[in-house]
C-alpha cells in the first residue's frame, strides 16, 4: 500500500521538537473496499533531551495523552497542537487508555498500581499488586484489560468504572 501525506505540523511537547504528520492511505482506482480507510498520524520527536514518551492514547474528541515516565506525568495534547498538564505525580506511567466518559486510566509500571483520572482531576486507586503493568485496555463496560510484563501475564479487571463512580 502506498501512502501520500497530507499535512504536517509542528509544536514542541515535552520540550521536545514534534513534528506532526497526518498520512492518507493512497486511492487506487481499483479500489472497491466496503469501508473508507482512515488517515494515520505519524509523530517524530527530535532533540531528545528527555526520556521518550511511554504511552499515548486518544480520546473521542481527538485529544491526544502522552505519558512522560521520566517525570512522572501526563500531558494532554488538544488537535490544534496545544497542551496542558493533565496529570503529575505519578509513578512511571507506563500505560494510558481512556474510556466513553473521559476517564484516563494510568497504569504506573514501576508501582504495579492503575489510576483512573476523571475530567476534574480526581485520581482513585482502581488496581494494584500488577507486575510491571504497561499496555492498557477499557471496554466499554468500564472493564480493564492490562498486559503485566513482570510476569509474563494479561490481568483481567473487572468493574473498574463502578469502582471510580463509587470514589467521586
Amino acid at each position: 500500500m502506498s501512502y501520500s501525506h497530507t499535512a504536517t505540523r509542528c509544536c514542541f511537547l515535552l520540550g521536545l521538537a514534534v513534528a506532526l504528520t497526518s498520512i492518507s492511505p493512497a486511492c487506487r482506482a481499483d479500489d472497491t473496499s466496503p469501508t473508507p480507510r482512515a488517515p494515520a498520524a505519524k509523530i517524530s520527536f527530535t532533540k531528545a533531551t528527555q526520556a521518550p514518551p511511554s504511552a499515548v492514547t486518544m480520546d473521542r474528541r481527538g485529544n491526544l495523552y502522552i505519558a512522560d515516565p521520566e517525570n512522572g506525568q501526563v500531558i494532554l495534547m488538544y488537535p490544534d497542537g496545544s497542551q496542558v498538564l493533565f496529570a503529575m505525580g505519578l509513578r512511571t506511567p507506563t500505560g494510558l487508555a481512556v474510556d466513553a466518559r473521559g476517564r484516563l486510566y494510568v497504569a504506573e509500571g514501576s508501582h504495579g498500581t492503575i489510576q483512573c483520572i476523571c475530567p476534574n482531576g480526581t485520581k482513585t486507586l482502581v488496581a494494584e499488586g500488577l507486575s510491571r503493568p504497561t499496555g492498557i485496555a477499557v471496554d466499554r463496560d468500564g472493564n480493564l484489560t492490562v498486559a503485566c510484563p513482570g510476569n509474563g501475564s494479561i490481568a483481567r479487571i473487572k468493574g473498574v468504572g463502578a469502582v471510580v463512580e463509587d470514589a467521586l
